[in-house]
């Protein structure tokens, strides 16, 4: 077994002259994502409050966020990789005060890389816009594959500490994206002097197509902890002591104890069969797989459809006797769907479904009438989480000896089941009626 190459043992012109492939592909992948993501940043911040680019801006936070947490993990693993191999040796003309000032800007890239992400997501977590100065609780998913969830302490906070966290963690997170853009241009800079006028070849440590110093091609080995490194960790402590107290509220004028959200009825699910008593002779349909329950609306602009995958319908119709009917709809809520990650997980949350607390949704007929041939009206009342609020609607029923096809429509008003209304109270970002269809096939049972 070949043991690892100590960098101070080796002599001067052994020493390797090249960052490794690991860190030259992380550090042009990173420097990419940190190109694109701050001018994107910059753009939707402006973009969101504009009637007519807010779908566009919606679909570019949540790239945004997305390439943030990217940037959060290649980081972390540029900087564990920095810890176990020693870089290049600098320019044998450095002056002292230029070699601290170069570990001090490589220190601080390395701090921002992961305080910049933290304090996003101290952001998001939050459910409150610094634009409007709002609550609003949008979900974050992983460039649409999986959800990230939002850092509990904060998100389960009273709205007045949650207000104070979004205002102090976005305004650290822009000075970071304003410091990120000084050390850039200062280390362009600096890349370029070595480049062009000290012609010492720097850049070519970094760069593969360029000679680097001595022209040595090897990559660096691994080594004992590097004079940068103390720089790095001062940076970060120094930084997180007076940023991070107050971005969770604990100093300032607005911090309490945080308070676990959820209905005083959490657990509440809907029972499985109708609650009123339906006379044993009134037919009994089963529903067929492929009925469908549909919704659609506006999302920032930008039209949405969804639905719900699974639910069940427990169906007792005669057309003969409708008093005696019943139909009874149960919604599991865990199933939403648009085709979205971001919408589905934010549909997910309290302010919506509630859907760890209330796993169900339900419908009740209370009364059914004719209104000539197939056409059917039906009353009833939904019930989602706590709230219930009365339902009216056409249904067209068709039948074929022991087969029926069944659909029907109806608008359903977000205010009264109190659905989006703590973030979007004003259909600002979600339309307030939200249309919901059905369609579905049922054979009696004998």
């Amino acid at each position: 077994m070949t043991s690892p190459v100590v960098y101070e043992k080796l002599p001067a012109e052994e020493r390797p002259h090249r960052y490794s492939v690991v860190a030259i592909g992380l550090h042009w992948i990173i420097a990419l994502l940190i190109i694109v993501i701050i001018p994107m940043g910059i753009w939707m911040s402006h973009a969101i409050t504009v009637l007519g680019s807010q779908g566009a801006a919606y679909r570019m936070y949540q790239l945004h966020k997305s390439i943030g947490f990217l940037i959060l993990g290649l980081g972390a693993l540029r900087l564990l990789w920095r810890v176990r191999h020693r870089p290049p040796p600098g320019s044998p003309t450095l002056k002292g005060w230029e070699r601290f000032l170069a570990h001090t800007t490589h220190a601080a890239f390395y701090a921002i890389l992961l305080l910049m992400p933290l304090s996003g997501w101290l952001y998001v977590s939050s459910g409150w816009a610094v634009a409007t100065d709002q609550p609003l609780n949008v979900a974050t998913s992983f460039f649409g594959w999986f959800e990230i969830p939002h850092l509990l302490p904060v998100a389960q906070a009273d709205p007045a500490t949650r207000r104070l966290i979004a205002f102090r963690s976005m305004g650290f997170h822009w000075s970071m994206a304003v410091a990120v853009i000084v050390l850039i241009a200062l280390h362009t800079a600096a890349a370029l002097k070595h480049q062009l006028v000290d012609r010492d070849g720097t850049l070519g440590t970094m760069v593969p197509w360029l000679k680097a110093p001595n022209g040595k091609l090897r990559t660096t080995g691994r080594s004992g902890r590097s004079k940068a490194l103390p720089t790095l960790i001062g940076i970060i402590a120094v930084v997180s002591a007076a940023a991070l107290p107050v971005a969770f509220g604990l100093v300032g004028d607005a911090g309490t104890d945080a308070k676990a959200v959820g209905p005083a009825a959490a657990g509440t699910t809907a029972p499985a069969i109708p609650a009123s008593v339906v006379r044993a002779d009134t037919p009994q349909w089963t529903v067929s797989n492929d009925a469908t329950l549909d919704f659609s609306g506006v999302h920032a602009g930008t039209s949405f459809a969804g639905g719900f995958r699974k639910w069940q319908a427990h169906v007792y119709f005669d057309p003969k006797r409708l008093p005696d009917s019943k139909i009874v709809i149960l919604i599991d809520t865990r199933s939403v769907w648009t085709g979205d990650a971001t919408q589905e997980g934010t549909l997910a949350e309290a302010e919506w479904f509630d859907v760890a607390h209330f796993p169900n949704a339900r419908f009740d007929s209370t009364g059914m009438s004719s209104l000539g041939g197939d056409r059917y009206k039906v009353d009833g009342i939904l019930r989602v989480k706590t709230q219930q609020a009365p339902v009216h609607f056409e249904a067209s029923i068709h039948m074929t000896g022991s087969r029926a096809e069944a659909e029907g429509a109806f608008d359903l008003d977000r205010t009264k089941l109190d659905l989006g209304m703590t973030s979007d109270p004003s259909a600002q970002w979600v339309s307030m009626t939200i249309p919901v269809k059905f369609r579905l096939k049922a054979a009696r049972s004998e």
